[in-house]
């Protein structure tokens, strides 16, 4: 197994084993890190302190159980953390508040980023989230294509890589579409877990995250296009059928103010997800 082989069944963030709520998100970044450095902590680090998401073998896929503990100006953790302190607490008032308009609850926004996103325990929260990404390889930004995933496998072509995940019409060779077969596994493993998935919630490339629902898992009912708003189509809503589990999913644009879905539409998308889980 190499290191990209790793990198595929590397899950996420969190505490895996009481995780109802569960966000997928693009891909990795780096934090600031260096990409061969970042990446030996995952191959090596990760590999060793991780635990297996079915409790036996790595290889079926392992996560970190750690929390975020970053005080960043993340407006994807910002508002993971708005939304899972509105589904704990359904009759807060001001989380979809700018920091000017309620500083007050800010902080406590800021608060639980810093101390409770993914790592909520069971006795203070109903819902509690990790996090997944969609593509497994980290890169700083999707600009970037590093020559150390080639030096790993020199099978490996980042334009093969992403248009296999993008499901691209063009020609995509087998090692690439493997890539994706084996992390559509993964994926299926973490879904299935003991702990039972209540939503799943992508967030970014919504497209491409249908096309992978619609390829791999069995469709409940088909997604179709919601709005948050904003007079267009901002989410997909569906629900997938695995074994006897139903769990709705939701794709939504960013999780950002301007070019995402804003702090409106996080909120009506609020209600839209505690509707599905009723």
């Amino acid at each position: 197994m190499d290191a990209i082989d790793k990198l595929i069944r590397f899950c996420g963030y969190g505490n895996f084993e009481s995780a109802n709520v569960l966000f997928l998100g693009n891909e990795e970044g780096l934090g600031g890190g260096e990409i061969r450095r970042e990446l030996k902590r995952r191959i090596v680090d990760f590999w060793e302190k991780g635990k297996a998401i079915d409790g036996l073998h790595m290889e079926n896929g392992y996560y970190l159980d750690q929390a975020g503990d970053e005080d960043t100006t993340s407006p994807f953790l910002e508002f993971c953390s708005r939304l899972m302190l509105k589904l704990n607490y359904v009759y807060s008032d001001n989380l979809f508040l700018t920091r000017g308009e309620d500083p007050e609850v800010y902080e406590k926004i800021r608060d639980y980023k810093i101390h409770q996103l993914y790592h909520e325990n069971e006795q203070d929260f109903n819902y509690r989230s990790v996090l997944i990404d969609y593509r497994p390889l980290p890169r700083a930004n999707e600009s970037l294509q590093y020559s150390i995933y080639h030096e790993i496998n020199e099978k490996f072509n980042w334009e093969h890589y992403y248009s296999a995940f993008k499901f691209s019409k063009n020609h995509i060779d087998d090692y690439h579409c493997n890539l994706r077969n084996d992390r559509s596994k993964i994926l299926y493993n973490v879904f299935n877990r003991e702990s039972e998935t209540k939503v799943i919630i992508g967030i970014g490339d919504r497209h491409t995250k249908k096309r992978f629902f619609e390829e791999y898992f069995e469709i409940l009912n088909p997604f179709v296009g919601r709005k948050l708003g904003k007079g267009k189509e901002e989410v997909y809503y569906g629900r997938i059928q695995i074994n006897k589990n139903v769990i709705p999913v939701f794709l939504s644009n960013f999780f950002q103010s301007g070019h995402g879905i804003g702090l409106k539409g996080l909120s009506v998308l609020h209600d839209m997800i505690i509707h599905a889980m009723d």
